[in-house]
């Protein structure tokens, strides 16, 4: 169970927070300004997001089937 809510809180804030100004206000500019076009390059921001949708992804599917991968099996007691 705590793995799906990780699961579900890395990607919300994989997807969410390359978008916003905390971004690009962080310790990573301020001592290698010579990363700056590679760090707010889209296509990362867009690469960090995509790993959110896995993420939640992964956490919504362990959501699901929970039930199902916990079970015991019907003959063992």
């Amino acid at each position: 169970m705590l793995f799906i809510l990780l699961c579900i809180e890395i990607g919300i804030f994989l997807l969410l927070v390359p978008w916003s100004p905390l971004w690009a206000q962080n310790w990573i500019v301020s001592y290698f300004p010579s990363l700056r076009s590679l760090y707010m390059n889209l296509y990362l921001r867009g690469a960090v997001s995509g790993l959110g949708l896995i993420n939640l992804w992964l956490g919504f599917w362990q959501a699901w089937n929970f039930r199902r991968l916990t079970a015991k099996p019907a003959g063992d007691d």
